[in-house]
């Protein structure tokens, strides 16, 4: 995977400014209403993703097909959401686990129990609650990006329901999920250090910006997948 194209590919096209001029204008509406920013701007990447895949010269999208970039989004937004449900549902059951506890430490205080021996109890649960919600995070975001990957080719949305398939993907490219994963993160701290540089301003750009070049990432990912002999599975 190369860093430094990812960064830069769009100046190679005639057409970057209005591309991404449209994408920083998208990327602004969402700070007012969100799912109306954020889809188009996935549907986006998702083309991105796919153009880069497919060896296409010039693989920053147009604008051409707003009703179909929000169709796509609305399907990658709700496909997130309901992988990452359950590490909602384990932060809740910590939060209930720490207000029953608390109720119960009181009860067990007023009737001479030792707080000494209750606290560590508490904190146990706290624990537990929070590492499983981290690493059941950990692998819905995996099986997630899995998913992506392949919903780029089929456009549909049982891709993502395939979880089997979508773990198993990413269980077999390991090693390049997690080098696109460090290059994602170092391509943020980059334009996150830019932003301050510019006092700010270029947080304006950030949101486009880090969608452009995570989509060449993902997308030189696919293509390393391809090319390595294991081709993202076919929808079933």
């Amino acid at each position: 995977m190369e860093f430094g194209k990812a960064l830069t590919y769009p100046f190679d096209d005639d057409e970057w400014l209005s591309k991404l001029g449209i994408a920083v204008a998208v990327s602004l509406i969402q700070l007012v209403i969100p799912v109306i920013g954020l889809a188009p701007l996935y549907g986006w990447q998702v083309r991105l993703i796919k153009n880069v895949k497919d060896g296409v010269e010039l693989p920053l999208p147009a604008w051409d097909d707003f009703g179909d970039y929000v169709m796509k989004g609305l399907m990658v937004l709700g496909a997130y959401i309901l992988y990452q449900l359950p590490t909602l549902l384990f932060w809740c059951v910590g939060a209930i686990v720490i207000t029953a506890s608390g109720g119960g430490m009181a009860a067990a205080l007023e009737g001479g129990a030792d707080p000494e021996a209750l606290g560590p109890v508490v904190g146990v649960l706290m624990a537990c609650c929070g590492c499983l919600a981290i690493i059941y995070s950990i692998v819905a975001g995996a099986t997630f990006a899995g998913g992506l990957l392949r919903f780029a080719d089929t456009e549909t949305f049982n891709t993502f329901m395939e979880i089997g398939t979508n773990l198993g993907l990413v269980r077999d490219n390991l090693g390049a999920f997690i080098m696109a994963l460090i290059y994602i993160i170092l391509g943020m701290v980059l334009l996150v250090l830019a932003s301050i540089v510019t006092l700010g301003l270029g947080s304006i750009l950030l949101t486009a910006a880090m969608t452009y070049f995570s989509g060449h990432i993902l997308g030189q990912l696919a293509m390393q997948i391809e090319q390595g002999g294991e081709p993202a599975p076919a929808a079933g």
